[in-house]
């Protein structure tokens, strides 16, 4: 049950793009359906050390502190504080032989409600790390469980655990989480581009479930389509142009599913001016991840990028641009113990 005694844990993380999902309700048919990929940037950095006392204690490093308000962004402190005691607590509460204090720092952070996975990608981080400073040997999928991810899509929960590209099988009746159908490694030259336009926040929370209990079911002929371009991405996904057609293709079914949740194709009229402008550049990938904000669009390669960029701030001067590539492994995850 126990090794080394470890003192301190470093965990750095990618970001996960969901490119949608859509649920069979058919005889049959699986909830939850998609695919998605993890990116290399942004990401959390932690490091996370055992401390004396009986309270836990988080922290920031003064060079984050300056890139944020450099950038005029808040730090969502509350919220970031709250999401770490409550994952602790559950760890506690599934582990409670495992008694320990932890002190965690952040050298780096991913927006929370923009669409690119934080919630997943900090749950696991930081379960991690306690599950580590707690000498416990946890399989992967054991600590989602404990954690509640992967009930929906599991593109961000195996993401950490792996990277790539994912397709979700989908959940049955019989499932109480759910696992991918199928992995594969996104080409290194590829580029993603993400526009994450300021002042917008995607569903979360309650207002998430009230949406998913809302959605209208899927037309037969639609959900034969979609799942038809599910399987083109297992079978050719790592061909640009088909993985940018039919990305597209199934971005934009999947946002018509849920224009009557979300109030359009995507999640505010602002991503539709995004979308216009990788169009005017030449960009044929296009998608929203998840619900949003955050639109993206596939380069094939470097040389391509900065036109691209050009056109986005041309149209949507007020976001945040970031150029990213496909991250095909694991979250990094590094002990130190006493017995080095």
């Amino acid at each position: 049950m126990t090794g080394p005694h470890v003192t301190s844990v470093s965990v750095s993380t990618g970001a996960r793009l969901h490119c949608g999902l859509f649920s069979d309700h058919r005889p049959g048919g699986k909830l939850f359906q998609g695919f998605g990929l993890m990116i290399d940037e942004p990401g959390f950095d932690l490091l996370a050390e055992r401390i004396d006392g009986d309270d836990h204690e988080l922290g920031y490093s003064p060079d984050l502190l300056n890139e944020l308000a450099e950038d005029g962004v808040d730090l969502p402190a509350d919220l970031i504080r709250d999401r770490f005691l409550g994952i602790v607590e559950r760890c506690e509460e599934h582990w409670p032989d495992a008694k320990l204090s932890i002190g965690v720092e952040f050298d780096s952070l991913i927006p929370f409600h923009a669409g690119l996975g934080a919630g997943t990608q900090f749950d696991l981080a930081i379960g991690t790390c306690w599950t580590r400073l707690a000498g416990l040997d946890v399989s992967a999928p054991e600590l989602s469980r404990v954690l509640g991810r992967g009930k929906r899509s599991c593109i961000g929960t195996f993401g950490f655990h792996r990277g790539g590209l994912l397709i979700d099988r989908g959940i049955g009746p019989d499932d109480d989480a759910g696992i991918y159908r199928f992995a594969a490694t996104v080409p290194d030259s590829w580029r993603f581009v993400l526009v994450t336009p300021d002042e917008i926040a995607g569903y979360s929370g309650e207002r998430e479930e009230k949406a998913f209990q809302s959605m209208p079911e899927v037309a037969p002929d639609r959900l034969d389509e979609l799942e038809g371009l599910l399987q083109t991405i297992e079978d050719e996904g790592t061909s640009f142009d088909i993985f940018s057609e039919t990305l597209q293709r199934f971005g934009n079914l999947v946002g018509d599913t849920f224009a009557p949740v979300q109030g359009g194709r995507f999640r505010h009229p602002v991503c539709e001016t995004i979308f216009d402008g990788f169009q005017q550049a030449g960009i044929q990938g296009i998608a929203q991840s998840s619900w949003g904000p955050t639109m993206f669009g596939v380069c094939k390669d470097d040389d391509s990028v900065q036109q691209v960029i050009e056109h986005i701030f041309s149209a949507v001067p007020n976001a945040t641009v970031r150029v990213t590539r496909a991250k095909n492994n694991a979250a990094t995850v590094i002990d130190n113990s006493d017995r080095e």
